[in-house]
């Protein structure tokens, strides 16, 4: 949404005041199979651990046959201008924090890992304390918790394969609930639910894989803009929502830049 907190809630503050909506662009949230999930949860309140892990991939392969064009020649004066325009807001977000911790919440935090963040907010509500941060270009690992709940968070950059896999589990004493996520540069690729169960004191156990729907998670977000704006609705992934996100990585940050944070 932005790269600091102070220009998100300017944004918010500019919609209100313009009596308009404004909607963060999150697709995860509008997924056939991330509903169904969502529907899923709320019949299970004895969730003891939550797991997310992210294997990034190169892009290329995924894109290759879109026949993307870039853009070039653009003037050196004007790329130097955004780029100090971007450390600007990065100063005002993080202040003096150490440069890994400025590059891994540019690129990865705000670049990536805000859509993770925001789908686990979408299940789990607002967090009640980042327990544990470890950053670096390469990887991230995160452990929240959510109401009691532990999270741990893994993203992981894998250029070498496009093996693209992103895995969001919930485990609870008699049920396990895995949302696997597809490459989202694959388009009308279904994301996949599985469901498992068991039998209290035997070994019988079962595995359920859903396909739920193969519509587009992109296309669903796209008309909930549409609905949004012609039924003067806030939106789901409202720019209030949006800046919780940005406020959740800048105190990632701090955690990591803090003693606690840091691995010993």
């Amino acid at each position: 949404m932005s790269l600091c907190s102070v220009e998100g809630a300017a944004m918010v503050h500019a919609a209100r005041a313009a009596g308009t909506h404004l909607m963060v662009g999150h697709m995860k949230r509008y997924d056939p199979a991330y509903v169904r999930l969502k529907q899923e949860l709320e019949s299970h309140d004895d969730i003891r651990l939550v797991r997310v892990t992210t294997l990034e991939s190169a892009i290329g392969p995924y894109v290759a046959h879109l026949g993307v064009r870039r853009a070039n020649g653009v003037p050196p004066d004007v790329l130097a201008r955004l780029r100090a325009s971007d450390e600007e807001r990065i100063d005002q977000a993080l202040g003096d924090a150490s440069a890994v911790a400025r590059h891994v919440f540019r690129w990865v935090l705000l670049d990536s890992l805000v859509h993770e963040l925001n789908a686990l907010r979408g299940l789990l509500g607002e967090p009640d304390s980042i327990d544990f941060a470890d950053l670096s270009p390469n990887n991230v690992t995160l452990v929240l918790k959510f109401s009691g709940i532990r999270c741990v968070l893994a993203w992981v950059d894998l250029p070498g394969i496009a093996r693209y896999q992103q895995e969001f589990a919930f485990y609870s004493p008699e049920r396990r609930l895995t949302l696997t996520f597809p490459s989202p540069f694959l388009r009308n690729m279904p994301t996949e639910l599985t469901l498992e169960g068991g039998e209290l004191d035997t070994a019988r156990s079962w595995r359920t894989v859903e396909t739920v729907s193969y519509e587009e998670a992109f296309k669903r977000e796209l008309i909930e803009f549409h609905v949004n704006l012609t039924h003067d609705r806030e939106p789901l992934t409202s720019g209030a929502d949006g800046l919780r996100d940005v406020m959740l990585c800048e105190a990632i940050v701090r955690t990591f830049e803090s003693h606690e944070g840091k691995a010993e």
